[in-house]
């Protein structure tokens, strides 16, 4: 099971999600990925500039992009530490309104997107695609 330890504090109230929907987001995500996984995921929100910096940093990309995932598979004192999860509230702010979402339905799909990249699910080739993205979506659409 992945365990989920998020940093809401940039979040006004009406954009945060509840530990108890933040649990069944991880379980149904442990469930379809039909494969052990049990470690620990840290999740936080950042800023504009923040996340432009690091998307040029490690994408070589100097332009705003909404979520930002890290793999780590680390041992701590905790158990493992699968990964971290950046997510640019402003962006999703903004792609919520673009595709007719509530932002709390923007944060958690891209909460999910996020995680499937820290199990090892990418959409750069098309065939990767046409794996991550239905899973994505067929995530989306249990919650």
């Amino acid at each position: 099971m992945i365990r989920a330890s998020i940093n809401q504090t940039a979040l006004p109230p009406s954009a945060r999600l509840t530990g108890r929907a933040v649990d069944a987001l991880m379980k149904e995500i442990t469930d379809r990925v039909r494969r052990k996984v049990d470690g620990n995921l840290s999740v936080a929100f950042i800023k504009e500039k923040e996340m432009q910096r690091l998307n040029k940093e490690y994408r070589h990309k100097d332009k705003v992009t909404d979520v930002l995932a890290f793999p780590l598979n680390e041992k701590d004192d905790n158990g493992v530490l699968l990964g971290e999860v950046l997510i640019c509230y402003p962006q999703a702010k903004r792609q919520a309104a673009e595709r007719g979402h509530t932002v709390k339905e923007e944060v958690l799909d891209l909460l999910i997107h996020g995680t499937l990249h820290v199990l090892g699910y990418d959409h750069e080739t098309d065939k990767d695609a046409k794996v991550m993205l239905p899973l994505q979506d067929k995530i989306f659409s249990s919650l």
